[in-house]
């Protein structure tokens, strides 16, 4: 009877140990997934900051990766979460006579929702994407994101992680409504296609003749337009060959010009040469006219040496001979 008391005590003892070990890690938990939810709502307030434009030039490839990850990483959420929409509702329908274990597949939902989120954000900033629509698909997700941990958090501290409380069942579903209108509005900017806006007829390509007919009306005018186009190019190119051939002849004139300037070069170079020698033989020729004046004025000093002596041979002669036998005649003096 001694060991039944001490027995119970210990059960209980480790029943408490448990249970503190269990409300840590829910605690943990439960601070992971809002800081998580938290830093996808501080990043979307920031993405019009200098704080994100910096984060996205640290390195172009790793954001391009990211961002185009998000029509993957979207999927995975929504497809996660309508399964536990489904099997939570069918737990509901059975009044507790079966409890789907879902709290596994919330964790992942709000997981891969923030890695959506985060490179949702990414992607918008790549892509240069604003308006009032990417702003409400961009809050959706953050909003669906926010609801899921919310859930989750209710889910891990429901009674044997199976809750099935009203508040646990609203941010489930408030959550899976905010992440299916965001689907929605995604659609729409991405994969909508739409040709003419109308208010009282369809304007997707299927199943309308209006819609079909101005397709073919557009096909028409583009390859109207096309035929235009290459009218033009054809024009356009004979423009060009005759440009081409103006510049080509305009090249053979140049070429003959400058065949002429060589040869008119090559003719000044020898007139230059003439030229030089010509001045070379008028040098020698002045010189030559230099010695004769020389040679000149030495005969014309003779000369005069010649009459002075015949003067002064006159003076003699008349001192010794008679006037008439001296006298020469002029004419052979000067000679």
């Amino acid at each position: 009877m001694s060991n039944k008391p001490a027995a119970q005590h210990e059960s209980e003892v480790q029943t408490k140990e448990g249970a503190q070990s269990g409300n840590v890690g829910r605690i943990f938990l439960s601070l992971l997934t809002l800081g998580l939810a938290a830093a996808s709502v501080v990043l979307a307030s920031l993405k019009d900051g200098e704080f994100f434009q910096d984060l996205l030039l640290l390195d172009g490839w790793k954001s391009q990766l990211i961002g185009n990850l998000h029509p993957i990483l979207m999927l995975l959420p929504m497809g996660l979460i309508f399964m536990v929409v489904i099997v939570d509702v069918l737990g509901w329908l059975s009044f507790g006579r079966w409890k789907p274990a879902t709290l596994t597949a919330l964790f992942f939902i709000v997981m891969t929702s923030v890695l959506a989120s985060l490179s949702g954000l990414v992607l918008m900033k790549l892509e240069g994407n604003s308006g009032a629509e990417w702003s409400q698909y961009m809050w959706c997700g953050i909003g669906a994101t926010g609801s899921f941990a919310l859930s989750f958090i209710c889910k891990i501290w429901g009674k044997g992680g199976n809750d099935r409380g009203i508040v646990y069942a609203v941010f489930l579903l408030c959550g899976t409504a905010a992440l299916g209108y965001g689907g929605y509005v995604y659609g729409q900017k991405v994969h909508a296609f739409t040709l003419i806006p109308s208010e009282t007829e369809l304007t997707t390509p299927f199943g309308n003749q209006t819609v079909r007919e101005q397709m073919s009306a557009l096909i028409i005018e583009l390859d109207a337009s096309n035929e235009e186009l290459e009218g033009g190019l054809v024009k356009k190119n004979n423009e060009i060959s005759q440009v081409t051939l103006a510049q080509n002849s305009a090249e053979e004139s140049y070429r003959g010009e400058q065949k002429k300037l060589v040869a008119a070069e090559k003719s000044v170079g020898e007139l230059k040469l003439n030229v030089l020698a010509a001045q070379k033989k008028t040098i020698e020729t002045l010189k030559q006219i230099e010695a004769g004046n020389k040679e000149k004025s030495i005969l014309q000093k003779q000369i005069e040496n010649l009459k002075a002596e015949i003067e002064a041979l006159k003076k003699q002669a008349t001192t010794v001979f008679p006037k008439s036998v001296v006298e020469l005649p002029a004419e052979s003096v000067a000679e």
